[in-house]
């Protein structure tokens, strides 16, 4: 593959009811085309109050390069829902013993949780936590 070819990206897109497929500069958006043309664009195009032709012709904006960028802002919102959802599911295995939850007293009146020296404060063990499953609130942490 050549320097020139690596400049270019494939996109696919409906012109005339027929599925074309047709090189677009990779750096063209960036070059010619304001970050608010293409903002306002996408953000039409997604609202569902303009198709993708219709706000290509009102910002004055090659259709393969709006199909890009709503393309990627599609694929961003996808992978948010995902993460989000991934999330909740752990959250859900984490507390779905309530008996965990109401185990816990934060007052520290509960004899349970209290360490009872130094050293078993501070081994591995899960009974002073309220949640059993430690690694997954360590992974909610994390994230």
């Amino acid at each position: 593959m050549s320097s020139k070819n690596q400049n270019y990206i494939r996109v696919r897109y409906y012109n005339n009811h027929m599925l074309q497929v047709r090189p677009v500069p990779l750096k063209m958006d960036k070059r010619k085309y304001s970050k608010d043309q293409l903002t306002f664009a996408s953000k039409e195009v997604r609202s569902g109050s303009l198709r993708q032709h219709g706000a290509a012709k009102k910002y004055n904006i090659p259709k393969a390069t709006l199909h890009i960028v709503v393309e990627h802002l599609v694929s961003k919102d996808v992978h948010f829902e995902k993460e989000k959802r991934r999330l909740e599911k752990l959250l859900q295995e984490c507390f779905s013993d309530e008996e965990d939850v109401n185990d816990f007293e934060p007052n520290g009146t509960s004899d349970e949780f209290k360490p009872e020296s130094k050293n078993e404060f501070n081994s591995d063990s899960s009974e002073y936590y309220p949640c059993k499953k430690k690694k997954v609130l360590t992974k909610i942490l994390k994230v």
